[in-house]
């Protein structure tokens, strides 16, 4: 049997709302008083950035967009942008799959994500996983009354609850 896959529908939602807003701001340019805080991984390989930045942020950063960006771009699974580090203009690109968070303070808006693993990731957090698993006897389960899990079992649906409420004016 077929489930839905709420999570993923709202994560893609979500997504959606920040690739308009970067759409937007990319035709237009920012509206009034609007800025963005954006904040990625920074240690995934898909993650476009200047050494030095990922060298003093090993796993993540924010940057701003505000009155010193240039050149952005928004595709479909990222977003380019030229920023100014270190008084070095830098082109960077960030997967929309590396965003943790995505915030327009001036309009009280947030939203926060669950960032996707890259493939090399997902590969080494298999691996670890294999590693530190205790083995377990099938015997022992039985005697437990417990059935062991075979590939076909249906995941167990997750809390993921995403409240929005904290970033809405009161």
């Amino acid at each position: 049997m077929r489930h839905f896959n709420y999570d993923a529908m709202v994560h893609d939602a979500l997504l959606g709302i920040v690739k308009s807003c970067l759409r937007f701001v990319e035709k237009n340019g920012l509206p009034g008083n609007n800025h963005f805080y954006v904040t990625f991984n920074t240690n995934r390989e898909d993650v476009i950035i200047p050494q030095e930045l990922r060298d003093s942020n090993p796993e993540e950063v924010t940057i701003v967009l505000q009155h010193q960006f240039w050149d952005l771009h928004v595709f479909d699974d990222h977003f380019e942008v030229v920023l100014s580090f270190q008084d070095r203009y830098e082109k960077i690109s960030i997967p929309f799959s590396a965003l943790v968070s995505f915030l327009d303070p001036s309009s009280n808006f947030g939203l926060q994500f669950i960032p996707d693993l890259s493939e090399e990731e997902k590969k080494k957090q298999e691996s670890t996983k294999k590693q530190t698993e205790p083995a377990k006897s099938k015997g022992k389960d039985k005697e437990k009354g417990k059935t062991p899990k075979s590939k076909g079992d249906e995941p167990q649906p997750q809390n993921n609850i995403i409240s929005l409420d904290s970033f809405r004016k009161k």
